[in-house]
């Protein structure tokens, strides 16, 4: 089977506004035709950093590059990668630049992988030959990729299998997902509630908005709020992706930084801990009540306090990824003192189909229920 594309690279030359073919590669008019005017898709090398990134005028583009008319030092690269062909078009661009941002930066090689026209926040709009995109560009041209030493992993299906490839916040989002994102960002009054079981993709809804409201927002404060065990995984997300601006806290530290944020995410936030007088000691300091005040009322802490309302109090704008299936454990804040201080907030729902067993002779009542259904009862 005939290749579908063209793969050229080209050495960064530092004293020309044209890049120098590598391997004396020779560029036939045709192809130098596709370099001044075509649909491309390119990738600077450097030792740690790369950049991914479209165009319809590939030399006119390096240029501005080179005259740093962009966002990024050319000096952090030694070498571009481009490739154009018959599956490389206006319907495949988005796709194909979030696809490679996603698994260059999941496959760890480069400490940052920036975008050049990202589509953060947004869902691939479904276009003819998507799946031959990937079956007949994506996975040849990575392993190209990784035969000239670009890349580390040559097998991509490894790649999709790290949590830097699952929770990218460049990963495609479901309509419903992009939906509830693009409201949120555009409403700056309201605070919100994200409902969703296991499996519905609210954590990837987390590093998508996060990174869109940080690039929307470049001089306001983002904080994202997960739990311990996953505060090192998200710091490297946001760092790897070039969104390193994004404040990363477990709840008790964000309540003990003592800073006001304009926007907080909180994942698992039906984890949220209250007063439980068995909790570590640690964990209940932040419910200790000031000296006078424990004096006045007899008692060392704070016994109805929760960690969500300190945080509400230091945030202009929050937004809870909240999963009410969740066990309980005893010192989790209340579903009571939840609903108390999320009354007023807006409420989203993702839907996720479950099968359940019901006889063929139910009837009209024989039908697929939502996590929807689960959270309002069936």
């Amino acid at each position: 089977m005939s290749k579908k594309y063209v793969f050229k690279e080209f050495k960064i030359n530092r004293v020309s506004e044209r890049p120098e073919p590598l391997k004396n590669d020779e560029i036939g008019l045709k192809d130098q035709k596709r370099l001044e005017k075509g649909d491309t898709i390119y990738i600077y090398f450097g030792k740690s950093h790369s950049y991914v990134g479209q165009t319809k005028q590939f030399l006119k583009r390096y240029k501005q590059h080179y005259m740093a008319q962009s966002k990024f030092d050319l000096r952090n690269y030694k070498c571009v990668v481009m490739s154009f062909g018959q599956l490389i078009n206006q319907l495949s661009l988005d796709d194909i630049e979030n696809q490679l941002i996603t698994y260059i930066a999941a496959d760890g090689k480069h400490n940052e992988v920036l975008s050049d026209n990202s589509t953060l926040g947004n869902s691939i709009i479904p276009y003819p030959q998507q799946d031959q995109v990937k079956s007949d560009f994506i996975t040849p041209f990575w392993h190209e990729l990784y035969t000239h030493n670009y890349v580390h992993t040559p097998d991509i299906e490894t790649v999709r299998q790290s949590v830097l490839f699952k929770y990218s916040p460049f990963h495609e989002l479901s309509e419903i997902q992009a939906q509830i994102i693009q409201e949120i960002v555009n409403d700056t009054r309201n605070n919100f509630v994200i409902n969703g079981m296991a499996g519905t993709g609210k954590t990837v809804m987390l590093t998508n908005l996060a990174a869109v409201l940080s690039k929307k927002n470049p001089n306001k404060k983002v904080a994202v709020i997960v739990k311990a065990n996953w505060k090192k995984t998200a710091k490297r997300i946001f760092k790897t992706y070039g969104k390193s601006n994004i404040a990363v806290y477990t709840a008790v530290k964000f309540i003990q930084a003592e800073e006001d944020y304009d926007f907080v995410i909180i994942d698992e936030s039906h984890r949220l801990r209250r007063y439980y007088s068995k909790s570590q000691n640690t964990l209940n300091t932040i419910f200790r009540l000031p000296p006078k005040v424990a004096e006045e009322r007899g008692v060392n802490y704070d016994v109805g306090a929760n960690e969500l309302e300190k945080i509400v109090k230091r945030s202009k704008q929050i937004v809870l990824m909240y999963d009410p299936s969740q066990q309980i454990r005893p010192g989790d804040i209340t579903m009571e003192q939840f609903n108390n201080i999320t009354h007023k907030f807006k409420h989203f729902y993702l839907p996720t189909e479950y099968r359940i067993n019901i006889p063929e002779k139910s009837g009209k009542y024989r039908r697929a229920y939502t996590g929807e259904n689960y959270i309002k009862g069936i």
